[in-house]
């Protein structure tokens, strides 16, 4: 195998001539008196004949016709693999945009029709360039696919820059590039692609080497991106604002596959772009309409999924990492059934609420048995005392009417008194002692803004096992007063 060919893409070239093998009128229209006169002849006609193309389009949500909409773009992929084409000499303008995962028969379709490789029907003359079949984890993209093919044909010279190129589309497309590349993403071309046409991007790859070199303001020029630099950094710096915003909101879920952010109705724009920074996934969803759970690094278990949801299981898993579903069919899955279902599976131990009281008695209550019918309920039932929701944080960890509760949950032990100490006739702790509390029990700073430490309390409370714990001042005052603040568990 030639050096300018690609040995592992014989499968993909041999099906790839069958489109232009069954377009031909007469085979006698491709004879030849030498292989070098037949292989020309060969492309010429390839050129002719390849005519009708299609390409994964782009759905967003329209608000005023309240349903997503195709749009006539595609991404970087499908766009490199366009250029590629069209690179080869192959008329591209007759293209049509279709749905993510559609395909048009008798059409060549670029980047969807659940698909691997180069795919060719004969009954129906349609042909697949793509890498979205079901159950596939290898690492590709349309553009690579595109690519080694029209080298593999003659059709196209390999070349350093083309091959910098087509890993850059595909390392994005698999979101392969370090999450932290987003940071700086206004000052490389990473962030600036959705901007460069073919021909500009491979203009920079026959200057670069790397899609993460910062680029000078005269480079900036160069390639026509000085506007596109700048919206960009503006768009990380949002991003990232809005991440910060949102993990103090508490949109962001402990998983069996690691945190992950809650971005509805495309709350945060750049989604896994930010999200990745910190986090290990996010769920964008759009309710009735659509939604993508995407992973950063896990893969995903689909059986546990499937058997989680039962019926209400929509969607595909794609390469392992993305969970997709935005079929014409309304979403009937909701939110928190996605969410529930990414929580990791609680053993025998963690279903249990374990609380000793100072005199000796022990509780133990099934969090999944408890349903109360208001939250005083559930702490009246594991407590045995009454206890009202308005009362104030010191009452449940060690006042008056909280029996000195000792929380015992997966060997964590809670025991305010020791760790405030307390004297036992304290019926009430003060704001400074509060704060300490809070402090000690998450291992936290003491310059911790208070709507962080909120969300340091939700998640103790998921890692031990406690469905959700409430930690608000409802006057938006000091969080740390006694008084006014709340804090109570929530089964349900």
């Amino acid at each position: 195998m030639s050096e300018k060919t690609f040995g592992d893409n014989i499968e993909n070239s041999r099906n790839a001539t069958k489109i232009t093998l069954n377009k031909v009128s007469s085979w006698e229209e491709l004879n030849a008196a030498t292989t070098e006169e037949g292989n020309k002849k060969f492309n010429e006609k390839t050129r002719e004949l390849w005519r009708d193309f299609v390409v994964s389009g782009t759905l967003q949500f329209d608000p005023k016709e309240g349903r997503q909409v195709l749009r006539p773009f595609t991404d970087l992929d499908g766009k490199s693999a366009i250029g590629i084409l069209d690179a080869s000499g192959i008329d591209t303008s007759n293209l049509e945009y279709i749905r993510p995962g559609e395909f048009l028969e008798g059409a060549i379709n670029l980047d969807t029709g659940d698909k691997f490789g180069v795919v060719y029907e004969e009954p129906t003359y349609t042909a697949f360039f793509d890498h979205h079949a079901p159950g596939t984890k290898e690492v590709t993209s349309t553009a690579e696919i595109v690519y080694k093919t029209m080298v593999d044909l003659g059709m196209l010279e390999k070349s350093e820059a083309m091959d910098r190129l087509v890993k850059f589309v595909t390392d994005i497309d698999n979101r392969r590039l370090p999450a932290s590349e987003f940071l700086k993403s206004g000052k490389t071309v990473l962030g600036v692609q959705r901007d460069l046409n073919f021909k500009k991007m491979l203009e920079y790859f026959k200057d670069h080497e790397s899609p993460t070199d910062e680029l000078t303001p005269e480079e900036f020029e160069k390639y026509g991106l000085r506007e596109s630099a700048e919206r960009q950094q503006k768009i990380v710096d949002e991003s990232m604002a809005a991440l910060e915003r949102m993990e103090k909101e508490g949109k962001v879920v402990q998983t069996k596959y690691g945190s992950i952010v809650i971005n509805e109705n495309n709350e945060l724009k750049t989604g896994s772009s930010a999200a990745y920074i910190i986090h290990d996934g996010i769920i964008n969803f759009t309710s009735g309409k659509s939604f993508a759970v995407t992973l950063k690094e896990k893969d995903f278990d689909e059986q546990e999924l499937r058997q989680r949801l039962g019926d209400k299981f929509q969607g595909k898993i794609i390469r392992g990492k993305m969970w997709i579903y935005n079929d014409k069919e309304p979403l009937m899955v909701t939110l928190d059934n996605i969410i529930n279902a990414l929580e990791p599976e609680r053993t025998e131990n963690q279903n249990k609420l374990k609380l000793k009281l100072y005199h000796g008695t022990l509780k133990e209550f099934n969090i999944e048995n408890l349903k109360p019918n208001s939250d005083s309920d559930v702490l009246d039932q594991a407590l045995g005392v009454h206890y009202s929701v308005d009362r104030s944080i010191a009452k449940w960890f060690g006042g008056e009417n909280s029996g000195k509760g000792k929380i015992i949950e997966n060997n964590l032990e809670l025991d305010p008194n020791e760790i405030l100490d307390v004297p036992d006739d304290k019926s009430k702790y003060d704001a400074d002692n509060i704060k300490q509390l809070v402090i000690k029990t998450l291992g936290i700073k003491h310059d911790t803004p208070p709507q962080e430490i909120a969300i340091r309390f939700r998640e103790w409370a998921k890692k031990h096992g406690i469905k959700a714990l409430r930690y608000q001042n409802t006057q938006n005052e000091e969080i740390y007063d006694a008084d006014d603040c709340t804090c109570y568990i929530l089964l349900d």
